[in-house]
């Protein structure tokens, strides 16, 4: 997942290869805006409803929270989260403009990576994005019915405002062709849907968010393929998609809706898993293979305890399309999540 997976992983062909954007406005960063994309609200074509006289967007109906948003010496200006959804800014003013930061996901699928079988990644990533150093951006463009949706990930800056990535991955030295793409962190444009106050995407190509240690080095990268939000219902003047709930195990948010989408064998070859108890390679990882010293090759598929069952091509990815022992080269991925109002810059 997220290429899944973790909150600190070495990615790259090399086990501990990490690549530092200090010098790029990593966590801590002075604000830089020089990715700011509005043209418009972010540089997206206003679809509006198309003609369709939108309803008035209310504060909707309220939700409640459970215990106090994040906070500790590890979470940045832990005093600027507002409940019931731990937002840095609210959408009231801007319901045709939303601005969106995840707050949470918990892996549903591959039931390798799954909350419920394997708890420690689910917990080490919700690290990441509790610490802002794994900031996954979504911008919606239109008051109701069709819209515009901007997705990508985004350095944090001092002020709490979050930079999109466009044009800033490295060309890391590797096999995987990828991870040699410098536009691979630029957000993707979509078309969508809101309504009822209820959000989904058709499919995103191909999205990759990249996660940061506290220094602001790269330490590990999450590539989806036609990756789709579903039923994100949006509350609290288009501010809160689920809310906090210390009480929800791992994750401590009530989730608001989900992301369904495909890991691809061939995205996340190279890339390695470094911390702690999870030391492999993520493709080993992802496949639940046996204890190896080598990345997954097709002579070791019949030890892989979680075999992929989707098949990706240029044109899309498709599930149950393919054997698992031989043809199939993706792995389905679900995961459900919550979100909450942030500053993108």
């Amino acid at each position: 997942m997220l290429a899944l997976l973790l909150a600190l992983a070495g990615c790259g062909s090399a086990k501990k290869d990490v690549l530092d954007l200090r010098g790029d406005a990593g966590p801590g960063a002075d604000d830089a805006g020089e990715n700011s994309t509005d043209a418009g609200p972010h540089g997206l074509p206003d679809m509006g409803g198309q003609g369709v006289e939108c309803p008035p967007v209310g504060a909707g109906t309220p939700i409640a929270s459970v215990g106090a948003c994040p906070f500790g010496p590890a979470i940045p200006s832990a005093e600027g989260l507002a409940l019931p959804c731990c937002h840095r800014a609210s959408n009231a003013a801007r319901p045709d403009g939303v601005e969106l930061r995840i707050t949470s996901l918990r892996f549903d699928a591959p039931r390798s990576v799954a909350a419920t079988t394997r708890p420690l990644i689910t917990g080490l990533f919700q690290n990441a994005i509790d610490e802002e150093r794994f900031n996954w951006v979504v911008q919606v463009t239109g008051g109701c019915g069709a819209v515009g949706v901007r997705m990508g990930g985004a350095l944090r800056a001092t002020s709490g405002a979050l930079s999109l990535l466009t044009g800033r991955a490295p060309a890391l030295s590797t096999s995987n062709p990828l991870l040699a793409d410098t536009a691979r962190w630029d957000p993707i444009d979509v078309l969508g849907t809101l309504d009822d106050e209820v959000l989904a995407t058709e499919p995103i190509a191909r999205v990759v968010v990249p996660v940061f240690d506290a220094a602001g080095a790269l330490i590990v990268e999450a590539p989806f393929r036609d990756l789709v939000l579903e039923d994100w219902r949006l509350h609290e003047d288009r501010t809160c998609v689920g809310a906090r709930d210390t009480s929800v195990p791992l994750n401590e948010f009530a989730e608001g809706g989900t992301l369904r989408g495909f890991v691809a064998l061939e995205d996340v070859l190279g890339i390695y898993l470094d911390q702690g108890p999870l030391d492999d390679f993520l493709c080993r990882f992802l496949a639940d293979a046996p204890d190896g010293s080598v990345d997954c090759v097709p002579s070791e598929r019949s030890r892989w305890r979680v075999l992929p069952d989707a098949r990706c091509e240029a044109e899309g990815c498709t599930a149950g399309s393919c054997a698992p022992e031989t043809t199939c080269n993706a792995w389905s991925f679900a995961g459900a999540i919550s979100a909450a109002g942030a500053e993108v810059i």
